[in-house]
């Protein structure tokens, strides 16, 4: 076989799914659509960019890995692709780490706080790498994924369901 090809045959391996027990997080900056609506696009997306990296900054705090960036949002996992034992506490520390940091953002720079509402569930989801010509990221499908996303909506502004 030649070596390119081995290396592709290696390399799907690698991206095999599997099953994982893990903590899933769902985070919604709450009337970023009126805030961008009403901003040039530079600001919209240095108000944007500010959030996510306030939210990314709080999943990787407590190894969670960030699945999918959503426009004004995120899903993190908790548990894949390492192992963790403790992943529903990793991600219910990584929601209150995001409101403390929404809360000392706004103080430092007297500014409107970010709101977010959240949504968390743990279970059972199937995990791998997924993509298409030029991209791909760390996926999890079940219905885990659903209920977390869910409970995301559910939730009043500045909440965690």
């Amino acid at each position: 076989m030649p070596r390119a090809a081995r290396a592709s045959r290696s390399m799907q391996l690698k991206m095999q799914p599997e099953r994982k027990q893990v903590s899933v997080l769902f985070v919604d900056l709450c009337d970023s659509t009126a805030h961008v609506a009403h901003s040039d696009p530079e600001e919209a997306r240095a108000y944007l960019d500010d959030a996510l990296r306030l939210m990314t900054d709080a999943v990787e705090a407590y190894g969670g890995t960030v699945s999918q960036l959503l426009g004004d949002g995120l899903l993190a996992l908790f548990g894949a692709p390492v192992a963790q034992e403790d992943h529903a506490l990793r991600a219910c520390l990584a929601a209150i780490s995001m409101h403390s940091a929404v809360r000392d953002r706004a103080n430092q720079a007297q500014v409107r706080p970010y709101v977010l509402r959240m949504g968390i569930h743990s279970g059972e989801v199937i995990v791998g790498v997924a993509g298409h010509y030029l991209w791909s990221h760390y996926r999890a499908d079940g219905s885990t994924i659903h209920l977390a996303s869910r409970l995301e909506r559910l939730a009043e502004p500045g909440t965690v369901l």
